[in-house]
């Protein structure tokens, strides 16, 4: 069955009756601990209607940023492990 699937299925009901569906089927799937962690995070997120958004007033501009091609530095591709991306809208 599918995400959805087991949505339907179970309807409205407590997330302690519906995570072990999710999780038993993620662990079939060969997910890692850490993949399965972040899922039940962010379901749990999604099904208590939590609001993850930041205000707009939260935030402050940036007074500048330093051109790429202007950047002198060796690349090192093990630092893409600590690269974070954050995308606004």
């Amino acid at each position: 069955p599918t995400f959805t699937d087991i949505l339907a299925a179970v309807g409205p009901t407590p997330m302690a009756e519906v995570w072990p569906k999710f999780q038993e089927k993620m662990e079939k799937e060969g997910c890692n601990e850490a993949a399965i962690a972040a899922f039940k995070y962010n379901y749990r997120q999604l099904v208590c209607k939590t609001d993850m958004m930041i205000p707009e007033s939260k935030l402050d501009p940036v007074d500048s940023l330093p051109e790429l091609e202007n950047i002198k530095c060796k690349p090192d591709p093990r630092l893409l492990k600590k690269t974070v991306i954050l995308k606004l809208n």
